[in-house]
């Protein structure tokens, strides 16, 4: 296998290697994927590209590249890439085309202003192989769900139809109870918006000080995260005064592990203020309700701050959890992967949510 710079005539063909090898977002089609590939590599805020792939004589055969986001690092600002699409055509894996993909991925980054590599894996296989190749593990983020439509639940999870029947009959009131709005009430006025003001990125960047180590927010990084791809129906919701942001949310309403659900792609509220938080999962109960989804969904690390205004509106723990990743350089002066309480991170951290 021969290894070299991406560019952006290879994205067709990504297109038919990523297709071959199921590795597309449910429902994409090819046009979808061409404005993706171009949206997270070539037209992103920092104007960074990077990418790695493979040929041989049959043609692409692999791919890995960054996504580029500004991070805030204790008070620093640096250049973080998003591990992204990492492909390897079934015929061709082995640990060795692996090493050999890795070796490159991780030898070069640095030469394209990128300060250091993370990501969030849930397989277990590919865990490990990033652990032997160059990621360290920082910690475990979990999936927290609040459940609404039970019953849908008990069927898609309960495989015995005695336990089903049991279940379904405790769940009829239980349902009544999840319906019901915890935890949301709130005076702050919520509005929907089509895209972030530049006026906010003072309040945003305020917000996102309450991290030591987060992705940064600006109008620009999150309308070029949230309002590029169209196809994905991302939703913006801002809590305050006409002109404010004194906090936001993003839903999109997806499927996810054969369930319909309403995820919360992204979250950024002051802490001092649990008011606009109730005010903005207010609206999150209100969509849920509208577009009658299974579950509501969102990923936060175990020790967010976040997190306790989120049970108290009846998120759950589930089974599904990412480990976050990362990879710095031999000097490790950032120890990125030693600190995982000082880590904020969301599925704006995810190139597929």
């Amino acid at each position: 296998m021969e290894l070299r710079d991406g560019h952006a005539k290879d994205t067709r063909v990504l297109y038919e290697l990523f297709q071959r090898n199921e590795f597309l977002e449910e429902g994409i089609v090819e046009g979808n994927f061409m404005h993706y590939m171009d949206t997270l590599f070539y037209k992103n805020p920092l104007n960074i590209h990077y990418q790695v792939v493979g040929e041989n004589p049959e043609g692409l055969i692999a791919h890995h590249g960054l996504v580029p986001f500004g991070f805030k690092v204790r008070g620093k600002n640096l250049v973080a890439g998003l591990g992204s699409n990492l492909v390897i055509d079934r015929p061709h894996r082995s640990l060795m085309s692996f090493l050999q993909l890795q070796r490159k991925f991780f030898g070069e980054y640095g030469k394209h202003s990128i300060d250091f590599a993370y990501g969030l894996v849930t397989r277990k296989e590919v865990l490990n192989l990033h652990l032997r190749t160059g990621f360290k593990k920082v910690g475990d983020v979990f999936v927290y769900a609040r459940p609404y439509l039970v019953n849908k639940i008990i069927d898609r999870l309960v495989s015995s139809p005695l336990l089903r029947a049991v279940l379904k009959g405790a769940g009829k009131g239980v349902e009544g109870i999840a319906l019901f709005p915890w935890g949301t009430k709130s005076a702050v006025p919520v509005r929907k918006v089509e895209s972030f003001d530049n006026s906010w990125d003072f309040s945003l960047s305020s917000l996102s000080d309450a991290f030591r180590i987060t992705a940064a927010r600006s109008a620009q990084t999150l309308n070029w995260r949230f309002g590029e791809l169209k196809y994905r129906d991302y939703e913006i919701y801002v809590a305050g005064g006409e002109a404010e942001c004194a906090g936001y949310i993003v839903l999109r309403p997806m499927p996810m592990q054969g369930f319909s659900a309403l995820a919360i792609v992204d979250i950024l509220v002051p802490l001092e203020r649990p008011d606009i938080a109730k005010a903005l999962l207010g609206k999150v109960h209100e969509r849920a309700r509208e577009l009658g989804v299974d579950l509501t969904a969102v990923m936060l690390a175990p020790h967010s701050p976040v997190l306790p205004l989120l049970k108290s509106c009846g998120f759950l723990k589930t089974p599904e959890s990412f480990t976050l990743v990362v990879h710095e350089s031999e000097k490790k002066e950032h120890r990125l992967a030693e600190n995982f309480s000082e880590w904020h991170v969301t599925w704006l951290d995810h190139d597929f949510v």
